[in-house]
Protein backbone atom coordinates (compact mmCIF):
# COMPACT_ATOMS: atom_id res chain seq x y z
CA UNK A 1 0.00 0.00 0.00
CA UNK A 2 1.78 3.56 -0.99
CA UNK A 3 1.97 5.82 1.89
CA UNK A 4 -1.50 7.80 0.13
CA UNK A 5 -3.51 5.01 0.15
CA UNK A 6 -2.69 4.71 3.80
CA UNK A 7 -4.06 8.43 4.21
CA UNK A 8 -7.59 7.01 3.33
CA UNK A 9 -7.51 3.00 4.17
CA UNK A 10 -5.41 3.40 8.01
CA UNK A 11 -3.90 -0.07 8.99
CA UNK A 12 -5.98 -1.54 11.79
CA UNK A 13 -4.15 -1.29 15.01
CA UNK A 14 -6.81 -3.55 16.85
CA UNK A 15 -7.93 -0.23 19.02
CA UNK A 16 -11.55 -1.15 20.52
CA UNK A 17 -14.20 1.89 19.03
CA UNK A 18 -15.80 2.34 22.23
CA UNK A 19 -12.47 2.79 24.40
CA UNK A 20 -11.69 5.11 21.55
CA UNK A 21 -15.27 6.63 21.26
CA UNK A 22 -14.87 7.67 25.61
CA UNK A 23 -11.50 9.37 25.02
CA UNK A 24 -12.80 11.63 22.67
CA UNK A 25 -15.96 12.75 24.57
CA UNK A 26 -13.45 13.00 27.31
CA UNK A 27 -11.10 14.91 25.52
CA UNK A 28 -13.66 17.25 24.08
CA UNK A 29 -15.30 18.13 27.73
CA UNK A 30 -11.67 18.70 29.33
CA UNK A 31 -11.12 21.48 26.54
CA UNK A 32 -14.73 22.99 26.72
CA UNK A 33 -13.73 23.08 30.52
CA UNK A 34 -10.76 24.85 29.80
CA UNK A 35 -12.16 27.09 27.31
CA UNK A 36 -15.02 27.87 29.73
CA UNK A 37 -12.65 28.79 31.87
CA UNK A 38 -10.92 30.53 29.76
CA UNK A 39 -7.50 28.63 30.28
CA UNK A 40 -5.51 28.77 27.27
CA UNK A 41 -2.51 27.00 28.78
CA UNK A 42 -4.67 23.73 29.77
CA UNK A 43 -6.53 24.08 26.13
CA UNK A 44 -3.31 24.27 23.96
CA UNK A 45 -2.08 21.09 26.28
CA UNK A 46 -5.17 19.44 24.52
CA UNK A 47 -4.57 20.56 20.87
CA UNK A 48 -2.03 18.58 18.39
CA UNK A 49 0.40 20.62 17.11
CA UNK A 50 0.44 21.40 14.37
CA UNK A 51 -3.09 22.29 14.85
CA UNK A 52 -5.40 22.98 11.68
CA UNK A 53 -8.98 24.62 11.91
CA UNK A 54 -11.06 24.89 9.22
CA UNK A 55 -13.25 28.26 9.77
CA UNK A 56 -15.82 28.46 7.01
CA UNK A 57 -13.40 28.66 3.84
CA UNK A 58 -10.37 29.73 5.98
CA UNK A 59 -7.53 27.48 6.47
CA UNK A 60 -5.60 28.29 9.66
CA UNK A 61 -2.80 26.34 10.89
CA UNK A 62 -1.18 26.86 14.13
CA UNK A 63 2.54 25.39 14.78
CA UNK A 64 2.78 25.82 18.05
CA UNK A 65 0.52 26.57 21.64
CA UNK A 66 0.03 29.96 22.29
CA UNK A 67 -1.92 31.20 18.95
CA UNK A 68 -5.28 31.89 20.18
CA UNK A 69 -5.60 35.77 19.68
CA UNK A 70 -5.22 38.33 22.58
CA UNK A 71 -9.09 39.26 23.21
CA UNK A 72 -10.62 36.60 21.26
CA UNK A 73 -12.87 36.07 24.39
CA UNK A 74 -13.86 39.32 25.23
CA UNK A 75 -14.48 39.64 21.92
CA UNK A 76 -16.58 36.62 21.41
CA UNK A 77 -18.39 37.81 24.58
CA UNK A 78 -19.23 40.94 23.46
CA UNK A 79 -20.60 39.98 19.60
CA UNK A 80 -22.25 37.14 20.69
CA UNK A 81 -23.16 37.32 24.41
CA UNK A 82 -20.88 34.24 24.96
CA UNK A 83 -20.83 33.40 28.27
CA UNK A 84 -19.82 29.65 28.39
CA UNK A 85 -20.51 26.38 26.16
CA UNK A 86 -22.49 23.62 27.24
CA UNK A 87 -23.38 20.11 25.34
CA UNK A 88 -27.03 19.24 25.40
CA UNK A 89 -25.65 15.81 22.78
CA UNK A 90 -22.11 14.26 22.16
CA UNK A 91 -22.42 11.69 19.41
CA UNK A 92 -19.56 10.30 17.55
CA UNK A 93 -19.97 10.77 13.30
CA UNK A 94 -16.90 8.14 12.23
CA UNK A 95 -14.32 6.18 13.96
CA UNK A 96 -11.60 4.46 12.01
CA UNK A 97 -8.67 3.53 13.62
CA UNK A 98 -6.86 7.10 13.82
CA UNK A 99 -9.45 9.19 14.76
CA UNK A 100 -13.49 9.49 15.99
CA UNK A 101 -15.12 12.31 14.57
CA UNK A 102 -17.82 13.89 16.86
CA UNK A 103 -20.79 15.73 16.21
CA UNK A 104 -22.55 17.60 19.00
CA UNK A 105 -25.32 20.06 19.91
CA UNK A 106 -25.45 23.17 21.72
CA UNK A 107 -27.78 25.76 22.88
CA UNK A 108 -26.50 29.34 21.50
CA UNK A 109 -25.01 30.29 25.26
CA UNK A 110 -25.11 28.68 28.68
CA UNK A 111 -27.12 32.09 29.86
CA UNK A 112 -29.66 31.01 27.08
CA UNK A 113 -29.94 27.08 28.18
CA UNK A 114 -32.47 28.21 30.92
CA UNK A 115 -34.45 30.96 28.19
CA UNK A 116 -34.71 28.79 24.65
CA UNK A 117 -34.55 25.74 23.68
CA UNK A 118 -33.55 26.66 20.63
CA UNK A 119 -30.23 24.65 19.49
CA UNK A 120 -27.78 24.19 16.66
CA UNK A 121 -25.53 21.61 15.30
CA UNK A 122 -21.96 21.83 15.49
CA UNK A 123 -19.30 19.13 14.52
CA UNK A 124 -15.08 18.24 14.54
Amino acid sequence: MSDLSSIFIPTDDGADPDTMIRAAITTADAFTACFNTRDLAGMDALLHFPHVILSGEKLIVWDTPGQMPLGFFENLAGATGWEGTLYVERRPVLVNTRKVHLSWTTPATVRTVQSSAATRTSGS
